[in-house]
């Protein structure tokens, strides 16, 4: 996983190799490698207001850093096994958290702390990918991804949760979800398929095409852009 900082010139990635690294975009040159504990670190995300690194791991954990120091501040470890996939809410309120061990955590920040708030249980399969969005009428919607579909679900202040609704169905792996900050939800099928949804109206805008399947996307903070990484080792703006 890669992530930038709001600054817009430092960047963090996480590696199989066990290791997180901070780098500067604009020197091009690796700035500093954070002292992990030997895991393998799954995902990565960057609070919104640049304070603080999360990074979940194979075993379960996750740890935030706080980027000033570079020094872990706090580890949450309620998952049982890995941690697929993160995502921070628009107001850094919320951090949501998914784990092969059927689980969807939803993590309240209080102060500079995150508290497990809510848990959703999947019946059969775990949720490999997640993304929240804002929407107008400032509810905040959970994008979730199982290996077949793709779920949404509204959450009020008070974490109450809707039941979900279906909004992609696949007969291809899910491998990615990701939403900008205008409400586009892009999912990568392992068929080498992009599909575009609006989510305020449920409609597929559009259908991309890869030579190799998409293994990683993400949308540029103006939403005007979307990068995605393939299994051609090829990056696409």
């Amino acid at each position: 996983a890669v992530r930038f900082h709001p600054d817009g010139r430092a960047f963090y990635s996480a590696s199989v190799d066990g290791t997180l690294k901070e780098w500067d975009s604009t020197q091009r040159c690796l700035l500093n490698t954070l002292p992990t504990p030997g895991w393998t670190p799954t995902a990565l995300e960057v609070t919104h207001d640049g304070k603080q690194l999360i990074s979940p791991s194979g075993d379960g954990q996750i740890v935030i850093w706080e980027i000033a120091t570079l020094l872990p501040v706090a580890q949450l470890a309620q998952h049982q096994m890995k941690i697929n996939a993160i995502a921070l809410s628009p107001d850094n309120h919320l951090l949501v958290s998914a784990s092969d061990d059927k689980t969807t955590k939803l993590w309240r920040r209080e102060g500079d702390r995150f508290q497990l708030a809510k848990v959703i249980k999947a019946k059969e399969k775990p949720i490999v990918s997640v993304a929240m969005y804002r929407n107008e009428k400032d509810t905040h919607q959970l994008v979730a991804a199982k290996v077949d579909e793709v779920m949404v679900y509204q959450l009020t202040d008070d974490l109450t949760i809707s039941e979900p609704v279906m909004l992609y169905q696949s007969p291809y792996a899910i491998k990615q979800v990701a939403v900008s900050e205008k409400g586009c939800v892009a999912i990568a099928t392992e068929d080498r398929q992009l599909t575009l949804w609006n989510l305020n109206t449920g409609d597929c805008v559009a259908k991309l095409s890869h030579e190799w399947g998409v293994t990683g996307l993400t949308f540029s903070s103006d939403s005007q852009q979307l990068v995605t990484a393939s299994a051609d080792e090829v990056l696409s703006i």
